[in-house]
């Protein structure tokens, strides 16, 4: 979330060098580039750095990437809010990533929350859809 307070394009080279270099407590080179995927992948950045690459395995990246955008997801449904939270649900129904948002908070959900659905559930080989559910469903 800090990084979002840092200009645009300075704030995936300042997120990487911070995840790569910052005296961490029992986190390792791989664990370090994953920290680093999830952060770049929080602000939409797919593309990583081979300096990132050569610390972790494809399988363990991507794993980071769609952390990163779940994250992302959250961050911006409700700008941080954890009432936004209380009210929504991401689940994987069958094949489908399905945001469940309670009828109160349905004006949450516009264009950009289904574009970051979208590509996370593209990234977990599933479709997508958003569920406008009774409040109590979710209570």
């Amino acid at each position: 979330l800090a990084a979002m307070q840092i200009e645009p394009n300075i704030r995936q080279p300042q997120a990487i060098n911070w995840a790569l270099h910052k005296r961490w407590v029992g986190i390792n080179g791989m664990e370090r580039a994953m920290l680093a995927a999830a952060i770049s992948a929080n602000g939409n950045q797919l593309n990583l750095p081979a300096r990132v690459r050569a610390l972790a395995s494809e399988e363990a990246l991507e794993e980071a990437v769609r952390w990163g955008l779940a994250l992302r997801i959250a961050r911006r449904l409700g700008a941080q809010s954890r009432r936004s939270l209380e009210v929504s649900r991401l689940v994987v129904e069958d094949t489908a990533l399905v945001l469940k948002l309670a009828q109160s908070h349905a004006a949450l959900c516009g264009q950009s929350t289904e574009k970051d659905i979208k590509l996370l559930a593209g990234r977990l080989g599933l479709g997508w859809r958003v569920d406008i559910v009774p409040d109590a469903e979710l209570a």
